[in-house]
């Protein structure tokens, strides 16, 4: 590959694997709070920390404070993350008309592919069977989600140093070599501080328009 060519493709999940008008991402927040007031009589102001802070979002994950919770209500994690993605509706995504799912089996011949999400699996499993009528173990390319860095039992988003250092490590690849397609702003920003390429998924840029370009 020349010098600048980007060897590993990062996708995030929401709002880049379908638009924005397809499913209304404050739901996710809404039903973590909607859940939290069943259990505890009403939602956790960490969450509202967590949605409002940048510098919070760029260190510990969100992953922390549904541990946190579900401590005190008494349930797993994963069993507290069901019960809210449970309650979306997800039948507005669009399925993939577009080819993105085979257009990225192609890209596999010359790069490297990853889909990072700050959102559970499980939320992520949901998108991806409406979008592609797949699971994620069914892909031939992995998908991390806001479990997958953590340290010292402390978990850190996507867009933190701990996770693309770890993303470094598993994939033998350094950042300035990675292409992150993402729909927010925020985390094009934080990403190009270790070096990262960015491509931002607009409203008016479909993502299969930024595949065949590369």
């Amino acid at each position: 590959m020349k010098k600048n060519t980007p060897e590993l493709i990062i996708l995030d999940c929401d709002g880049v694997l379908y638009d924005d008008s397809e499913l209304d991402t404050n739901a996710l927040v809404h039903n973590f709070n909607e859940t939290c007031k069943k259990y505890i009589g009403c939602h956790d102001k960490n969450m509202d920390a967590v949605a409002k802070s940048t510098k919070e979002k760029q260190t510990k994950g969100v992953y922390n404070y549904i541990i946190d919770i579900a401590n005190k209500i008494g349930i797993s994690p994963e069993a507290f993350v069901q019960e809210v993605v449970y309650n979306i509706d997800y039948s507005h995504i669009h399925v993939d008309k577009d080819n993105i799912l085979d257009k990225l089996y192609e890209l596999q011949s010359r790069f490297k592919i990853c889909i990072c999400s700050n959102n559970h699996l499980t939320h992520i499993n949901q998108i991806l069977q409406a979008k592609f009528n797949i699971q994620a173990n069914q892909l031939p390319f992995e998908v991390f989600d806001m479990r997958y860095a953590e340290e010292n039992g402390i978990f850190y988003s996507k867009e933190s140093a701990e996770f693309i250092s770890k993303l470094e490590k598993h994939f033998g690849i350094k950042a300035d070599k990675f292409l992150w397609i993402d729909d927010s702003q925020h985390v094009a920003d934080a990403v190009k501080s270790f070096g990262c390429k960015t491509i931002l998924k607009t409203k008016e840029i479909r993502l299969i328009d930024i595949l065949n370009k590369l």
